[in-house]
């Protein structure tokens, strides 16, 4: 079963670009486009010291994902969060602690 927020908002695809695409823009204003390479190099720089053009990992890119949401992305999804885990082994406590305290409207990458 899958979820197509288009459906539940009534939106088309285009609206639904229109949304998603400017969080990804190499944008100078860094809420207006919390996911763009600038910001992403920024987080990556001052996290695991890691200039731009240098490999990310998968947990690596995780970790600089979660702490760009976290930093820069207010405007849209204040209730959005990215959890990380190490290792490769996902609790399955701290994905349902989200969802029973005061931010159980979260949603969650």
């Amino acid at each position: 079963m899958s979820f197509d927020c288009r459906k539940k908002y009534d939106i088309t695809d285009l609206e639904l670009m229109k949304i998603v695409l400017p969080l990804f823009l190499d944008d100078y204003q860094k809420q207006e486009a919390p996911f763009s390479i600038r910001n992403i190099i920024e987080v990556g720089k001052n996290l695991l010291q890691k200039g731009a053009g240098e490999w990310y990992g998968a947990h690596s890119i995780s970790q600089v994902i979660r702490e760009v949401n976290e930093k820069y992305n207010c405007q849209y999804y204040k209730a959005f969060k990215i959890l990380t885990f190490n290792e490769g082994v996902i609790y399955k406590q701290k994905i349902n602690e989200l969802f029973e305290g005061p931010d159980s409207s979260t949603g969650v990458l």
